[in-house]
């Protein structure tokens, strides 16, 4: 009897994985119906090209879609459903097939780049393109490079001819050279492969920070939901950005350094990666450029290798006779958005025309955005003007970093009234007792004021000497003034250097103020 059932129970199993095995080679079959290839480092990943309704298509193989197109097609062949243990099987030997077999195609998200000519994903139902060139653009069926789409992808508004940057001024509650520079900022998003700024808009409540980054996203890379909190961690950033061309983080109250380091290499370039799931040695890998947007009421881009890489927004409050209801908005800007569209587009057919000849005396940090902008911009305002919001720009941020730190107006105090820096116990004691702590820790001067070489202005930039990166607060010697120079008692440790000016008695940190401020004077 146990025999019996025995017998029956591995009759079943060998009827199940023979089931299991036809569907797989049934599945495989309808996989020919796919043009399969691979995808360069460091992705490497397996692809197939397939087509829908006329028009071309690309899957990841053990992608969500390429996986629900087999699924259909396998049910259209058959009129039942496949298995799961058949599809996985299914789909493992079609990307082995990819890797192996299959060309190797790059695989963009949202914008790319072939021939001296920029394609555009228009993100619709036939997965058209936007094709420009330096003569001209215009949408082409089926563009020569392959895009990938996240379920989060929305539609780019169709683009129209006759626009002008100016019906997108409305929108903006910027200054002048604020709305110079936001059009700098749309436009670097419509350009592959190159180093992009961080957009940094600020402002108190009800200036309408989030409405302008919406639209940078509809112009750019449209998303559902368009903007989000900012990621707990650099694999979450690692998969948004593999999937994004733009990225926007809401509200945000300030950022972490590792965060802030994180969107620097998205920037300008750089790598990140995550172990694959289920895995001890494989790794997910992203390496490219991403434009990202942020906005707070606090000036949330502090650290100086940031700010080096932002454009600082400062939105100014919105008067309540000015103030529109959301709907009135997102219709009135649906309206008017493919004609800003083709307008930026305009520019970038300006940009892709004259950029070799476009010329930038003292280069700043980003200057393949400043190239690029003052090419694009060129067909909207005169020569320069992109050049003067930016600089400007970027001198006011040199003081947004210096007031960030926790030592505040240590700059000024650091300098003597020949304009040069003084001894380095004089400026340890200008920093102890003639700055600002933000939270009472003496122990942080000597860190901020070591920072302070990382915060330097522009050549030539009022307020902060072109020499202040090159000194630094050192503790190899005894000063002076110091209270136990010749006193013969011992000099415990922390009592060297800065941290000595603050390790001291109470007497002695009086008779100190005295000095310092004889000193100041």
């Amino acid at each position: 009897m146990d025999d019996n059932i025995a017998r029956l129970a591995e009759q079943e199993q060998d009827g199940g994985r023979e089931k299991r095995r036809r569907q797989a080679d049934v599945l495989l079959q309808l996989a020919k119906a796919a043009v399969l290839f691979d995808s360069p480092a460091p992705d490497c990943d397996a692809f197939a090209d397939i087509a829908i309704n006329g028009h071309r298509e690309t899957h990841r193989i053990r992608g969500h879609g390429f996986r629900q197109w087999l699924r259909h097609q396998f049910f259209r062949k058959t009129k039942t459903g496949a298995n799961s243990d058949a599809l996985q099987v299914a789909t493992e030997t079609i990307a082995a097939k990819a890797t192996f077999e299959g060309d190797e195609h790059e695989v963009h998200c949202r914008i790319a780049g072939q021939g001296g000519a920029i394609y555009i994903d228009l993100g619709d139902k036939d997965w058209k393109a936007i094709r420009v060139t330096n003569a001209g653009w215009g949408i082409v069926a089926d563009p020569p490079v392959r895009f990938q789409r996240a379920p989060s992808m929305r539609e780019l508004p169709v683009p129209v001819r006759g626009g002008s940057i100016e019906l997108l001024r409305p929108f903006c509650n910027v200054s002048e050279s604020g709305f110079t520079l936001f059009v700098a900022v749309l436009l670097a998003g419509l350009r592959p492969q190159s180093n992009y700024p961080v957009a940094v808009l600020t402002g108190e409540q009800g200036t309408g920070k989030s409405s302008l980054v919406r639209i940078l996203a509809r112009l750019i890379d449209p998303r559902m939901p368009e903007q989000r909190s900012t990621p707990r961690t650099e694999e979450d950033l690692l998969v948004a950005a593999k999937g994004q061309h733009f990225l926007s983080f809401d509200n945000v109250s300030g950022l972490p350094d590792w965060l802030s380091d994180a969107i620097c290499r998205l920037s300008t370039g750089g790598g990140a990666g995550k172990r694959r799931l289920y895995t001890d040695e494989e790794e997910v890998l992203f390496s490219g450029r991403r434009l990202v947007a942020i906005n707070g009421i606090e000036d949330v881009a502090v650290r100086p290798d940031l700010v080096d890489r932002a454009v600082m927004l400062a939105l100014e409050p919105i008067a309540e006779k000015r103030r529109r209801d959301e709907s009135e908005y997102n219709a009135e800007f649906a309206r008017i958005a493919p004609k800003v569209l083709g307008a930026l587009l305009d520019g970038a057919v300006t940009g892709l025309r004259d950029l070799a000849a476009t010329r930038i005396a003292d280069k700043p940090r980003m200057a393949d955005f400043a190239l690029w902008a003052e090419a694009c911009t060129r067909a909207y305002w005169p020569t320069g003007t992109f050049l003067a919001a930016y600089r400007a720009n970027l001198a006011a941020s040199v003081d947004l970093v210096l007031e960030a730190s926790p030592v505040r107006g240590g700059g000024a105090a650091l300098h003597d009234r020949s304009g040069r820096l003084g001894r380095h116990r004089e400026r340890a004691a200008a920093l102890a007792h003639g700055c600002h702590l933000r939270a009472g820790r003496p122990r942080e001067v000597l860190a901020q004021a070591g920072r302070c070489s990382q915060r330097q202005a522009p050549p030539g930039s009022a307020g902060t000497p072109q020499d202040w990166h090159s000194h630094r607060l050192r503790s190899d010697g005894p000063h002076p003034d110091d209270p136990y120079r010749g006193t013969g008692r011992p000099r415990t440790a922390g009592q060297n250097g800065v941290t000595g000016v603050t390790s001291v008695t109470v007497g002695e940190k009086c008779q100190q103020k005295q000095r310092t401020r004889s000193w100041r004077q």
